[in-house]
């Protein structure tokens, strides 16, 4: 970083990358600690809140039974058993979806107001429940589930309904990461969250099951996005060594903002009450897009030298650093003459048009894909996996905070790709172990879907990281869009393996490892992104792990400049081609 006294000469600055001249400001003064603090960190809560809500809105009491006809004056304990006792039924199904055909009758064989008796003779066969169902309300008073009796032959609708929001989150992420590099982060992402905002009030208000997932489309279409756009800003404006310490501080944000969503419905437990008040408050964000500045590496790729210019001078004043303006106009107009601004549009298919961008973007799909639907499937399912279900995702959720303080402790030491493959095969291997525990065992369970939720977390966060370094920045937001829109593509099934989960508890844990084990071995294949200044161009980027050699792929530690010869540096000669000689 530069001193506040010191202005670099040409000699230092010409024909270096965006890092070298950011650090010229310093790179991580006043000016980014208030930015990140106060504006980046809050942006990223949305993502969180309506990425978990559904959780509670679609929330499935652990018991409920058929509603007999005028039994408004039993207790509810004898009016269980009374159903119980009539019934003949031999699976769980049975005995929460059909009755015996004397309850029709039911208040006539209410005997002393204490039990109920079945008369001698009567015919014991069952029938569908034929006045609806009563609800055990000990942990959720009011879902989506008890107000339109999705239960029984209607219990794939909650599931259903997940899908659909996972299906918005396929079709709107790619939608706001073009829109991201064609006018944008921040203009992406206030539209993002106009249509999140909109679509999260309006899901109180739903008359049906229809208009809910309607309105659980679209705020499906932006919760990744909400994440992805202030995460990726952030990243385009730190160095190098500050990026795994914010990705750390962004993932903490975000597991806060999960655990917030647990308490706020534990307190309003009434559905659409609860939509309302996972909404309303993060209008917030509508004042901290004043104060987000536009991404300077974006405005560069653009040819807005003014911006750019205008940036680091806010920058320069508020961390109290000097610099030469005509000579940073100069540097900023010169990297503009070069490759870098070629192109005026890039698309989703420059991603695939060079081998090695092609290659990277493919893997970088095949660990994320079993990132987010392991992360998502353990988050979502957790509540199943023990006696409590607000224990259960609070500890879940909670799981998540050591995975980032890994993240932290090891992102500058042992780089990004070892605790990738690390965590994933660990994570993978200790959620197949559920598959010899028994299903009464719920403890044993729980402790073993929490350790992979600490080991998936941590690997997510890695991946998030790895995305920012790997892609170039004329690309860096659709090539995250674009492993987002086949994540969320891949996890739709999510909700169907969970729903495996009402034959035998195991099924989607055993599931979520081995799609964890086969991302670990994927991601052997990625290079290291440690103590690397983030790709500019498209050639950069291809030219970044190109030619892997096999002794890589298995090298458990990363290389660092003084370990090898072969270290190459972006050098700009007097025309301004972009060549790479050797240290």
């Amino acid at each position: 970083m530069a001193s506040s006294d010191a202005s670099p000469s040409i000699g230092d600055l010409h024909g270096k990358d965006f890092d070298r001249f950011l650090s010229s400001v310093n790179s991580f003064g006043k000016y980014h600690k208030l930015v990140l603090a106060f504006v980046f960190l809050p942006a990223v809560l949305p993502g969180s809140f309506h990425g978990f809500n559904q959780v509670f809105l679609a929330a499935k009491p652990q018991n409920f039974w058929c509603r007999l006809q005028n039994t408004s004056s039993m207790p509810e304990v004898v009016l269980t058993g009374a159903i119980a006792n009539l019934s003949t039924a031999t699976t769980e199904d049975q005995k929460h979806c059909t009755m015996p055909d004397t309850a029709a009758n039911a208040p006539s064989l209410w005997s002393n107001g204490s039990q109920m008796l079945r008369p001698e003779g009567t015919n014991s066969s069952s029938v569908p429940c034929q006045y609806g169902w009563e609800y055990d309300r000990a942990f959720y008073n009011n879902s989506i589930v008890t107000e339109w009796n999705l239960v029984c032959e209607k219990s794939y609708y909650p599931t259903i309904a997940l899908i659909v929001l996972l299906m918005g989150a396929t079709c709107g992420t790619p939608l706001f990461g073009l829109i991201g590099d064609r006018w944008g982060r921040k203009r992406a992402y206030v539209i993002c969250m106009c249509i999140a905002q909109t679509a999260g009030i309006a899901t109180a208000f739903s008359p049906d099951f229809i208009i809910f997932c309607v309105c659980r489309f679209f705020v499906g279409a932006t919760y990744p996005s909400a994440w992805s756009l202030p995460f990726t800003l952030s990243m385009e404006m730190i160095s190098a060594k500050q990026r795994a310490t914010f990705g750390t501080a962004a993932s903490i944000a975000y597991c806060l903002g999960s655990l917030v969503v647990v308490a706020i419905a534990y307190l309003v437990q009434d559905w659409r009450q609860f939509a309302l008040a996972t909404s309303i408050p993060l209008c917030y964000v509508f004042l901290s897009w004043y104060f987000m500045p536009e991404s300077a590496r974006w405005l560069l790729s653009r040819h807005r030298v003014d911006e750019v210019e205008a940036f680091f001078s806010k920058v320069a004043k508020c961390n109290k650093t000097e610099f030469n303006t005509d000579l940073l106009k100069g540097i900023l107009r010169d990297n503009t003459s070069r490759d870098i601004s070629e192109k005026e549009n890039y698309s989703y298919w420059d991603l695939f048009q060079t081998p090695n961008m092609r290659k990277k973007s493919l893997l970088l799909c095949a660990v994320n894909c079993a990132n987010l639907t392991v992360y998502l499937g353990l988050s979502y399912y957790s509540p199943s996996l023990g006696s409590n279900p607000w224990i259960s995702y609070t500890l879940a959720a909670l799981m998540e905070v050591p995975a980032y303080v890994l993240v932290y402790l090891t992102a500058d030491r042992v780089g990004r790709r070892l605790p990738t493959v690390v965590f994933l095969l660990v994570g993978g291997f200790v959620l197949l172990g559920t598959c010899i525990v028994p299903t009464s065992n719920s403890t044993t369970l729980l402790v073993l879907g929490l350790i992979g939720k600490l080991c998936i977390s941590t690997s997510f966060t890695f991946g998030e990281i790895y995305e920012q370094e790997l892609f170039p920045t004329v690309v860096r937001s659709q090539g995250s869009a674009f492993t987002q829109y086949v994540s969320n593509a891949c996890a739709c099934v999510f909700p169907v393996i969970m729903y495996l989960g009402e034959n035998y508890v195991a099924y989607p844990v055993i599931i979520f490892g081995i799609l964890s084990v086969a991302a670990g071995c994927s991601a052997l294949f990625l290079p290291e992104t440690l103590d690397t200044d983030l790709p500019q161009t498209l050639e950069d980027g291809e030219k970044f792990g190109e030619n892997m050699p096999w002794r890589d792929v298995f090298r458990f530690l990363p290389r660092r400049p003084r370990d090898t010869a072969s270290e190459t540096v972006m050098e700009t000669r007097p025309k301004g081609t972009i060549v790479r000689t050797n240290l």
